[in-house]
């Protein structure tokens, strides 16, 4: 068995869940087994629809909690029972394009120094209308950087677009930490970073993403940003990082569209960040410096714009930064691919960052 599809269910809308699963049972790439956790779902026409598949094709494995336990633990389950050289995520409302996992196997197959690899994603909605993803794939810059990216905030794989070697997390004993009910693949990503995994994202679009009121981004967000804020101050201790709980606030906050504190704050716990940086010998001091400038001019931006305050710019630092290498990459990574998404979405035209869509 070479992949193992892991999704877990609970009490998705039948029609939803009819096109991800036939989405996975037409792959070109046929050698999976495809684990589907009911995880205590109440609704009869989903589990009709569980049934039937269950019933069509002998891929399925259907494992039915008793109770709803969530969804962190559900993939667990699901981790366990894998048999497959690969683990690939699918969500129960999301629309994987049929060579998805045909892709994803090549490349693997090709680049043993992966361990994760995403791909690219298209957002759909309630009309179904296609749209390019506002999604910066940060994986295909320096890697070093990326994972100095993560350090502040999610920049990995969207998490069911993701396949991982099944070897890589046995070896390492990775598995989902059940304390976290919401961004736990933030979480996962950095135990995988952590053992010396390398993530990528294959850079084609092979999948769709549905948004809809009933996603768990969605139905409370503000717990879904508390735990992955939560995953940044734990990692940072890990690492050797060692601060008060209010500078540890200030720089998982930097991502926020407002000033929790005075903007002197977070300029004095970036600076102190730095300094820690230098003292353990952790990461490169220019590369390092270089993502903290680009993150205080990030949030600088995010505040004029959104909040129209503009305190965080009467800052000496701020003008460090904005005449820096920094304004230059941040001017790149934020500005120049939002206006070619833009451009693509208008004009439905081939831009390179998205000119790959596989059906």
């Amino acid at each position: 068995m070479e992949i193992s599809v892991i999704m877990s269910v609970y009490n998705t809308k039948p029609d939803y869940l009819s096109e991800a699963i036939d989405s996975i049972l037409r792959q070109s790439y046929e050698n999976f087994e495809f684990l589907i956790i009911n995880d205590g779902t109440t609704n009869k026409e989903t589990l009709d629809t569980l049934k039937k598949y269950k019933e069509r094709d002998s891929r399925i494995r259907l494992i039915v909690n008793e109770t709803n336990i969530g969804l962190t633990k559900s993939l667990n389950i699901g981790l366990k029972t894998a048999k497959g050289k690969y683990v690939a995520r699918m969500d129960s409302d999301d629309i994987s394009y049929n060579h998805r996992l045909e892709k994803q196997y090549i490349y693997m197959e090709q680049n043993q120094d992966i361990d994760v690899l995403g791909c690219l994603i298209r957002k759909i909605g309630k009309a179904q209308t296609v749209e390019p993803s506002n999604y910066i794939d940060f994986t295909q810059n320096d890697y070093e950087s990326f994972i100095i990216k993560m350090l502040f905030y999610n920049v990995g794989p969207i998490h069911p677009t993701v396949m991982i070697r099944n070897n890589f997390l046995k070896k390492h004993n990775i598995k989902y930490d059940e304390s976290i009910k919401k961004a736990q693949d933030y979480a996962l990503w950095m135990e995988c970073i952590s053992a010396g995994g390398k993530i990528k994202n294959l850079p084609k679009v092979l999948l769709e993403y549905r948004l809809h009121n009933a996603q768990i981004t969605v139905m409370d967000n503000s717990e879904q940003i508390a735990c992955m804020q939560n995953t940044s101050i734990q990692n940072l201790k890990r690492l050797g990082f060692k601060m008060d709980e209010r500078e540890y606030k200030m720089l998982v906050t930097l991502y926020a569209p407002e000033y929790n504190a005075n903007p002197k704050c977070y300029i004095d716990a970036l600076n102190k960040l730095s300094l820690l940086n230098q003292q353990i010998n952790r990461f490169p001091v220019i590369k390092f410096n270089t993502e903290i400038k680009i993150r205080w001019i990030h949030k600088v931006v995010k505040c004029i714009v959104k909040k129209h305050d503009f305190s965080g710019v009467f800052h000496c630092y701020t003008y460090q930064c904005i005449f820096s290498k920094a304004l230059l990459i941040w001017f790149k990574d934020h500005v120049f691919k939002s206006i070619c998404q833009k451009l693509y979405s208008k004009r439905n035209s081939s831009y390179e960052f998205y000119s790959n869509k596989e059906k």
